[in-house]
Order: C-alpha cells, then structure tokens, then sequence
C-alpha cells in the first residue's frame, strides 16, 4: 500500500509538515477571522451548547450567526480546558491598547508571551483547533487523490498521456496541497478545511456514481454530505443543484431508472443534514412577527449578522429599502474587474500583515499556467466525446453554482473585500479545480512530465518562500504575561511597590564586556493612569551617576498606561557600558513621571552593586548609537556613546531641520527618546562643528503640531477644561435635506501629556432647543483622546446625521466632551479667563434644514407699496406693508425681500426714523425675521417676509421718514444698494401723532 502511492505519502507528509510549521509560525489571530472563530469556539466549549439569544450571539461575537458545524466539533474537542483564560487583549475592549507598539493591524490583538509554549486552557485549544484543521485537510487531499485516480482510469482523457495514472493523481493532489493559500488556510483556526473536506467527499462520491455504483445509500450520503457542507458554510447552498443534470445523464445513458427518486432521496437527506441547524435559528432568532411567516425565518439567515452584503440581500428580497451603508467608508466602491483580480489571488495568496512581496508577479506566472490550462480544456471540449464532456461539464459545474451568490452580493454593495474572497467562494470546488487545470495542461500542446510539472515549479517555492518570510515578518511575542500558566524565574525576587498601581517583583542582572542587561519584572496591580519612563542610575562611590539610562517598558512598545490588573511584564534594558569608567557601582532604579518630568518615587530603589573593569587597551574613539531596531519609532530609546566628546553639544536632526537634544545626559552616555512630534525620514548627528557621521531612519505614525492654512476655516479657540480645544472648523455647506448628513470637520488640539477617554458629543438644536440630529462619537471615529500627543492637532471630519422628522427651520449644532470614567457621562466645561464657566458646549450655525422656517417665505408678494429696489446684485427689495397704530404708539413694516443669488455674510436689518433735520429718532436694528432666518441661509428664488415693529413712545408729533436697510454686524459695512450713497432706502414719510414740546 505505502509503495503504490509513495507520492501521496510524501505529498501529505510535505503537507503535513508545512502546515504544521504555519501553525506553529504564525501568531494567534492572523488567520482570516481567527478571533471570531475561537470566541464562538469558546463559547461553545464553556456553554456546551449555541447562542440562544442576542445578548449570548454578542457574546459569542459575529461569527455566531454563521453555521456552527466546525465550532461545534473544535468546542466538543476541547470541552474540558478553561477558554476564558488567557483573556486575550483585544484592542477593541480599550482604546489604551492602542498605545502598544506592536499591534497586527487589522486583527488587532496584542500578542503576549501567554502563547508561547508549553500551551495551556485557551492556547492549547486553539492549537487544537489548528491541528485539528490539518486534519481536515490531510483527509481532503486524501479524496482528492481517490478522485484523480478515478477520474484517470474511468476515462479516454489520458489514453494517449506519457503521464502515469497514479503520477496524474500524484500531481493534481501536490498541486492543491502545495498552494499556498490552501497550506494557511488549512493551518488556521478556520471553517475552510472542513468545508473542503466534505465537498472532497462528495466529488469523489459523485464521481463512483456517474460510474455506475449507484446503490441508495450513495445518493443519501451525498445529501447528508451537502447538508453539512451547507452548516458549515452557506456557499455551497446551491451544490445539491449538481444532482439534477448528473441523475439526468445517468437515466439518458440507461445507468439508472426513476431520476427523480435519487433527486428526491438526496435533497431528503440534504434537508435531514442542514435541519437542525435551521430549525435552531428559526426557533430563536425567527422576526416572524414583524417581517411575517417567510422572511421572519428567512431575516435570521441574512439580515442578523454584521455582513453588509447579506443585509443588502435580505432587504432585496423583501423590497424594503437598506437603510445601513453600503459599505464601511473607508472602502471605496469596486469594478467586477477588481472582484475578479481579487478573487483570484485571494484564491492562490496570502498577503503578510496586509503586504504580499510576491504580487503581482507570482500571480501572473499563476495566471499563465491557469491560461494554459483554459486553453487545453476548451481542446479537449471540442475533441471529447459526450461522456467525457459530461464529466468536464459537471466539474465545471461545482465551480459555477458557487459564484451566483457571491456576484450578486458584490453588485448590491460593490464591497470587494467582504464579497470576493477566493477562499469563501471557490474551496468548495478546491478538487474540482486543480482536477481541471491538470486535464488542461495535459492537452494543452505538449503533453509531457515538464509541462505538468509547471505549477509545482512555482507553487512549493512560493509555499516555502511565504513560510519563511512569515517567520522574519512576524516580530515575537510581548514579554508580558496576563495569565501566569508557569512561576517566573527571578535571580532576585523584590515586592517593592512604585505607588499604588506599579510593583517591582524582582531582576536578573547580567553585565558582560560592552553591555550590561538588566530585566525588570514588573506588575501591574491596577489599571495605570499615565505613563511611566524607568530610570536607571550607575551611581560612583562619590553618589555620581556616571551613567543614566531612560526607557519605556519593552522599548516604548508597551508604555505603562496600556497596562491591564494583574499584567506581568518583562523588561530586558541593554544598557552600554563602553563609556563607563572602571570603578565600583550601585545601580538605582526609579520611574519618572511623563506628563510632569518628575520621579515617582522621593528616594530611588537600590537595586545591586557591582565592579566595572578596566577598559580594552584601545578603545574605540567613535561615536555609536545603540538603537535595539530600525526604523526607531515613537517612544523607543536611543543610546548614544562617544568618547572625547561633549555629549551635551550633540544633537538629533532631521527634516525639519529642529536639533533635538538629549532627554538624558550622563557622562558616559546620552540618551534620546523618539516623541510622537519626530517626523518620519532620515536623522543625522551633529555637534556645533561638525555632522558626525551616524545616521537614523524614524518612522513614525504622520501626527499634525501645526495648524495648516485651511479654506473656509471658522475659528473657534474653545477651552475645555484645559485638556482639549477645539481651534475652529470648516462648513462647506449650511444647507441639508431632512434625513441627511451636515458636513463638519473640527480641529482639535490636545492641551495635557495624559488626556482621558473623552468622547464627542454633537446636537442639532431647534427653535424649540429639541433635539433633530447628531450623534455620540469619538474623535476621527476611532481616534480614541487617550492617543493623542502633548499638542497634537486631530482633524476631525465627519457627517452629523439629522433626523427624518425635522421640522424644516433654521437650526444650530452644539459641540462638546464629556466622559464616563465613573459610569455617568460628565461634560468637560469651557474655561473663561481660565476658570470654569457654566457652559460646556460650543454653538456651529447657523443651518438651514429642509427649507426655511415656518412663515419667513412667500411664494408670492403683494406689498401695498412697490419698490424693486435691488441691493447689489444678490437680493431687492419688492416693497413693504406699513402700518402706523396709534393705540399701541408703534410702526410696524413688513420688508419682502427676494433672493437673487445666495449671500455669503449673516446681514443685520436696520430700521431708522428720521425727522426733517435727517436726525435719527427712533431704531431697531436686528437681524430679519427676528433672527429666525439669517441671510446666509437665503435661497435663489425665495422671497423673505421680514416683519418689523418699531416703538414710537419717544417719539414727539411731526413727519418723519423711515430708512431701511441690511449692514454686517462684524463690521458695520452696509450692503450696497444701487444708486444710492448712503446704501439704505428711504420709503414714503408718516405723520406720527406723539407728545408735543
């Protein structure tokens, strides 16, 4: 047995090999949807059962809407470990854990030293289920070879091949075994080698029947088959199809009598295979009394989960209009040419942290060979007879019933990324594939071993490159420890405790000839409130630190205010010792406060002594900069050592041309720490006399210090509490639909080194001061204030929603902070001559909604008296109503005003009364319409109905004339009106009957 298929022997010992050392290589989480796939695991194993509510679904995360077959095999399996520990450290649970350095962008977790071996609870479970994964594969290869072989001996297709039989199933099974995407695929805590596995079963089933092996256990086995596929993954919902032409050919070709029983008896055990797992949705989850009996059990297949594209669907199918987004916004809509591109090399590749060194090339020598085979397919189609294209046509056929969906989900969101990923798609069909492209290569032109042999040229190379450069991309683990699966090994325990959040357990020191490397053990004993630097002193018999060292922990990576209770770290400090006079020692440990450059503790920890020897003969004179990588980035350190010269003097440059001088300086070293400001680029060092000749790549996240020049910008300079201000904005609209989005960007900047969790609060207030929009958010959506440097300048776009119930009027938006570190949301209070003031907003408006307020147009003027007269070239005056009533001592005027052009300026309306000397004796000046409709938010075509009421109390008896017209209150500029100097109108005079002298 072993000798007669040696090659698939070593083929699955290659395979086993390789996708065991991806597993073992790359970190927890980098599969595709890992994380959610162990949570529902978890879930499962700790529950023993599915979600059966919404809030155990959330808790279950997104991937517990999905068919559970896979989890529920990986959750039975490891039952008996404890999968809540460790708890992993899940950026999404706290913006603080954004400010580690080492994040795998985008599964974004925070990879510790709790899944480094020996495995425990969790992280053995999910070893588990990776090796359980391979095991899946393993036996789908092994189909897959069964196929082959009988896709080799039962046709004419090789009769004239130089190719062996078994060589041809060798081949075709090394070629799906060795893609690369399949090897990682098959690694990971994933669904796919499952799915994989049960469609290998099924074609190779298929396949003996189209054979003549047509016993009825072959048909129901097959349903059940499909029935499990179908809960494992909804994509081969359509592959119980490929049982209508297959019986079909079978009765045309006398194989079988009554098609439609087998049809029938497949579909039976298909619905027998998937039914419980609809029936367990459909009974918790159903929306029958909302959306009715059919699409009650239909809405918690589609429209339950977080999947844009399946909630498109649902709403397509019912009619109702999708009110989500289409897609997230920051991806831009996709071409079917895009979708197909990315649905091939999602299919063969695999990018590392989002970069793929291999595209495009590997992919279009790929493409090649796909091309050739394409080509030899369609020879073979045009020379075979029926029987052959028959079987061509039904392995096509499992190709084809799995791309409906997928397309059609892609033209309802045109989100690439969610709905053309070649593993989701086409694995099903992953024996029909490389079944496909072996039959093609074989006739296409040459039939010999080399052209077979093309793929295996380029695939195994391209496996082996990516696992090794998987093991040089991924950095390793975080010398934390959240869950202490095995005691510490410490030279010299301590429990010296660093205030009340911060412990010292103990260190190792360890000098040799040009470094000494001390490891600090330290634990967090609560949540840390702000970030600490560690000092370290070698202090001389005369209590002279000749050498001072400053870091972060881990080298910035993981700064003390993204610590978690109960989080062991283990930093390792490299510390030169080159510069470092012989002499006797004691080394003193503090930490230092970064927001007010103060030490934490009064007297420093002594920590050990120890004896520097003598230096070499002939030290070496050159200046050095130990940095432990590159490129540096924010928070890392810096040490610089030189002799004979003055560390002091010696500078950091780099574009921006800023000389940054050392954060420490001692005499045998100097120490530089990369800030948040430090743009990216090349650095340089210098002294007053010289550019040494040591350089430095930074690269740094892009920050913004200094506000740009910025059109349409409205300043602001809004204190809040003295921890953020927000500068000004920019409006390019004022004008939105009822039900829309008001375009808003702010500029914020951060005033304190340590600044809270504030979150962004912005209302869209009424005449009537209800609420009609916006909505709670943080900064930049995500842009957590927890992460933003001392004086960084945050811009801020984004859309404020107003309600569809809106009155149409004139609104205005309120902005402010607030924070909910105690539970209750507090608002952060503007400052006033720099104390508190009783106000913690601030007023954005005017806006127009809808259209403008009730009662401020007309759609048609008819002034008692007419004027058309026009101010400037944007509004005229039609005319007005005047009404003088002596009773109540008072002139009232209505002002019809029609917009020509829009306005850019908020115009004040002025009313004088002027006696026969042209002296004023009586005005009002306010903005029109009492200020409920301001100028700038008048619309072409509209015509304004401005009401005034002028008292005439003072005012004695005589003839007087009334002035109107519009000025800017910011200035006292009036707008022109035509022809006149004075820019005002002058309307018919009044005989006012008042008090006489």
């Amino acid at each position: 047995m072993f000798r007669t298929h040696i090659g698939l022997w070593l083929i699955l010992f290659g395979f086993i090999t390789l996708a065991t050392c991806y597993s073992l290589i790359v970190p927890l989480t980098q599969g595709e949807d890992e994380l959610a796939h162990y949570r529902y695991i978890s879930f499962i194993a700790q529950t023993g059962r599915l979600p059966i509510n919404s809030a155990e679904r959330k808790q279950a995360w997104y991937r517990a809407d999905w068919p559970p077959l896979y989890h529920l095999l990986v959750g039975a399996a490891v039952s008996s470990l404890d999968t809540t520990r460790p708890h992993l450290k899940d950026v999404g649970e706290s913006p603080r854990r954004r400010l580690v350095g080492e994040i795998f962008y985008p599964r974004l977790i925070i990879y510790t030293a709790d899944a480094n071996f020996p495995w425990q609870d969790g992280i053995l479970a999910w070893h588990i289920g990776r090796f359980m994964s391979i095991f899946f594969a393993t036996i789908a290869l092994v189909f897959t070879y069964l196929t082959a072989l009988d896709v080799a001996q039962t046709s004419q297709v090789l009769k004239t091949c130089e190719v062996s039989i078994k060589t041809f199933a060798t081949l075709t099974t090394a070629l799906l075994a060795f893609t690369p995407r399949f090897l990682f695929s098959s690694a990971m805590l994933s669904d796919d080698s499952l799915f994989i596995l049960l469609s290998a079963i099924i074609i190779w089933l298929l396949w003996r029947i189209l054979h003549g092996n047509n016993r009825w256990w072959y048909y129901a086995l097959i349903g059940l088959l499909f029935g499990l596929s179908i809960v494992t993954k909804y994509s081969t919902g359509l592959l119980p199809l490929i049982i209508i032409p297959a019986t079909w050919w079978l009765n045309l070709t006398s194989k079988i009598q009554n098609p439609k029983s087998k049809i029938a008896l497949t579909w039976l055990f298909t619905l027998i295979g998937a039914s419980w797992w609809f029936g367990w949705i459909g009974y918790y989850f159903n929306t029958i009394k909302q959306d009715g009996l059919f699409f009650g059990l239909l809405h918690p297949l589609l429209a339950s989960g977080p999947d844009v594209s399946m909630r498109r669907i649902f709403a397509f199918f019912t009619g109702n209009p999708f009110t989500g987004q289409e897609r997230p916004a920051a991806i831009a809509p996709g071409t079917f040419s895009d979708w197909l591109i990315y649905l091939f090399q999602t299919f063969w590749g695999v990018p590392v942290l989002e970069h793929d060194p291999l595209f495009p090339w590997a992919y279009l020598l790929i493409f090649v060979v796909c091309f050739m085979a394409l080509v030899g397919l369609w020879q073979l189609w045009k020379t075979a007879e029926a029987e052959t294209r028959f079987k061509l046509f039904i392995l096509t056929m499992f190709v084809v019933l799995l791309l409906p969906f997928p397309v059609l989900r892609f033209f309802l969101t045109h989100n690439i990324l969610e709905t053309g990923q070649g593993r989701h798609i086409l694995y099903p069909a992953a024996q029909a594939i490389p079944i496909l492209l072996m039959l093609g290569l074989w006739n296409f032109g040459v039939r010999s071993n080399s052209l077979f042999l093309t793929p295996y040229f380029l695939l195994l190379p391209w496996s082996l490159f990516q696992l090794g450069y998987m093991t040089m991309t991924y950095p390793a683990p975080l010398s934390v420890q959240t869950t202490t699966f095995k005691p510490l090994v410490i030279t010299h325990p301590l429990k010296h405790d660093f205030g009340d959040a911060i412990r010292l357990l103990g260190y190792d020191f360890k000098p040799a000839a040009d470094r000494a490397y001390l490891t600090l053990y330290w634990q967090a004993r609560q949540q840390v409130e702000e970030n600490y630097r560690v000092q370290v002193q070698f202090l001389d018999p005369q209590n002279q630190a000749q050498l001072t060292w400053l870091s972060q922990p881990l080298n910035g990576r993981y700064p003390t205010r993204a610590w978690d209770k109960d989080d062991v770290v283990q930093d390792t400090l490299p510390v030169p010792l080159v510069n470092l006079p012989a002499n006797d020692y004691r080394l003193t440990l503090n930490l230092w406060r970064e927001a007010k450059d103060k030490p934490l503790l009064k007297q420093a920890l002594l920590l050990t002594e120890f004896k520097q020897p003598p230096p070499p003969s002939n030290p070496s004179t050159d200046c050095h900069l130990w940095t432990e990588r590159l490129p540096a980035r924010q928070r890392n350190t810096l040490a610089l050592t030189c002799r004979d010269r003055n560390l002091a003097q010696i500078a950091l440059v780099g574009s921006d041309n800023i000389p940054r001088r050392p954060d420490a300086l001692s005499p045998a070293m100097a120490i530089f720490m990369v800030g948040l400001d430090w743009p990216s680029g090349e650095y340089r060092l210098q002294d007053p006399h010289e550019i040494l000749g040591l350089q430095l790549t930074v690269a740094n996240e892009a920050r913004l210090f200094q506000l740009p020049k910025i059109d349409g910008f409205t300043t602001v300079e809004a204190n809040f509490a003295d921890h953020i201000k927000l500068l000004g904005y920019t409006l390019p609209t004022r004008r939105v639909e009822v039900g829309g989005g008001l375009p808003l960007t702010l500029y914020w900047q951060s005033l304190a080194p340590v600044v809270g969790d504030y979150v962004v609060f912005d209302k869209v207030l009424g005449e009537d001061l209800k609420v009609y929009g916006g909505y709670d958010r943080l900064p930049r959506e995500y842009y957590s204030t927890i992460l933003w440097g001392n004086g960084e300048i945050v811009e801020d776009g984004f859309g404020v929603p107003i309600s569809p119930n809106a009155p149409p009027g004139v609104y205005n938006l309120h902005i402010g902070l607030y924070t909910r570190a105690t539970g209750e949301p507090i608002s952060l209070p503007l400052l006033e001559n720099g104390k508190p003031s009783n106000s913690s907003s601030v007023v954005i408006g005017p806006v127009k909604i809808g259209g403008p307020p009730d009662g401020a147009t007309t759609k048609k003027a008819a002034p008692q008296i007419t004027l058309n007269q026009p101010f400037g070239n944007q509004i005229t005056l039609l005319g007005y109503d005047i009404i003088q009533n002596q009773k109540s001592n008072n002139l009232k005027l209505t002002l019809y005003w029609q917009v020509n052009a829009p306005l850019a300026q908020s115009y004040t309306t002025f009313l004088h009364l002027r006696d026969m000397a042209n002296q004023n004796v009586a005005q009002l000046d306010r903005p029109p319409v009492n200020g409920r409709y301001p100028t700038n938010l008048w619309d072409a075509g509209e015509i304004v109905v401005d009401e005034i009421s002028l008292p005439l109390t003072t005012v004695a008896t005589g003839t007087y004339t009334p002035v109107v017209g519009l000025y800017d209150p910011s200035n006292g500029t009036r707008l022109s009106v035509t022809g006149v100097f004075e820019n005002e109108v002058r309307l018919e005079k009044i005989n006012h009957v008042g008090f006489t002298h």
